[in-house]
């Protein structure tokens, strides 16, 4: 019994001594909440703001994705076989495959403001699971509580402006390369048609001096002619092809219906232009940016706590340890 009778006796010592050196202990304590205190006021505040975002609803991106069908719809390439094939398979599938196309083009919005939000210093873009998540919480942290808040609604609209002046850059240059094709074939109808009417006048001109060289003014036709051949357009007589040749001549141009369709093609797209993107949203507002009630640093009670445990700490050890040289110096 006698080692433990030792060690009440140590801890009673030890006890008598700091309650001996009680001021010292109070001093480093109450220096201890000071320096904390000091610390906590001078330090910078960190106040969190915080919204949550999610793909866009149709009706934020129902002019976007009115251009975007209609540019698609209007392009030239697509008159083939296998696209118009395409077309009617398309609407058989009705309302389906708008919904489809629809949500595909939201999900491509919102992966671009995704990328802009995690591009941005100001914000932080939580991704709880590391999976693909239809719902994230943005965060944004600044000095004082009403500045938090600011920043991060500051910052949707920045993101949106982004997107709008970025998708408005992708359909003008969508747009310039659709129109430049559609002139481009017009021109070459126009072309050819030009080219057909000039070839169909030379061989009437040709067919008419002919006729007048043999002396046909009337037609002489018979069951076993055959016109297949331009050479023999002079049997139909200098009186005939001279009315054609003043016919062709005269009346205008006269076009095949491809050439009418695109002219309908380039007025829809002027009528873009009354199209503003300007209320485009890039990502819908689920929870709108927080005005932070509870700071997130400095934990001012929390340091003050730690700053009177280090002092207490430190006295007891000052204590302890101005006693254990006062022995020693005694001792020798």
């Amino acid at each position: 019994m006698a080692p433990f009778d030792n060690d009440e006796v140590n801890m009673a010592e030890t006890l008598a001594k700091l309650w001996a050196g009680k001021k010292i202990i109070i001093t480093f304590v109450a220096l201890g909440v000071v320096m904390a205190s000091l610390y906590a006021y001078y330090t910078r505040q960190v106040w969190t703001s915080s919204a949550t975002i999610a793909p866009p609803l149709l009706s934020q991106v129902d002019q976007y994705y009115f251009i975007k069908t209609s540019l698609d719809s209007n392009w030239p390439f697509q008159q083939n076989k296998m696209a118009k094939e395409r077309i009617v398979e398309d609407q058989a599938a009705g309302m389906f495959k708008k919904a489809l196309d629809a949500d595909k083009l939201t999900d491509e919005l919102f992966r671009s403001a995704l990328n802009i939000f995690e591009s941005d210093s100001r914000v932080k873009l939580l991704r709880p699971d590391g999976q693909k998540q239809l719902i994230f919480q943005v965060l944004s942290s600044a000095e004082d509580a009403k500045r938090a808040q600011e920043v991060l609604i500051s910052t949707f609209q920045e993101v949106n402006q982004e997107i709008v002046e970025e998708k408005k850059v992708e359909i003008q240059a969508q747009r310039k390369i659709l129109e430049t094709a559609l002139y481009y074939e017009r021109q070459k109808i126009a072309d050819q048609a030009n080219a057909m009417r000039s070839s169909e006048i030379a061989q009437l001109r040709l067919a008419l001096d002919s006729a007048k060289r043999a002396g046909l003014n009337e037609r002489q036709l018979s069951n076993y002619t055959n016109l297949d051949s331009p050479a023999l357009n002079f049997l139909l007589g200098a009186k005939f092809i001279h009315a054609r040749l003043s016919t062709l001549q005269e009346m205008p141009l006269v076009y095949p219906a491809r050439y009418l369709e695109i002219k309908a093609q380039l007025d829809e797209l002027k009528k873009l232009d009354n199209i503003s993107l300007d209320k485009m949203q890039g990502f819908q507002v689920v929870v709108a940016p927080s005005l932070p009630a509870q700071r997130d640093a400095p934990k001012r009670e929390r340091m003050v706590i730690i700053g009177a445990m280090v002092g207490f700490l430190l006295g007891c050890l000052g204590v302890l340890g101005r006693e254990t040289l006062n022995e020693l110096r005694e001792k020798f």
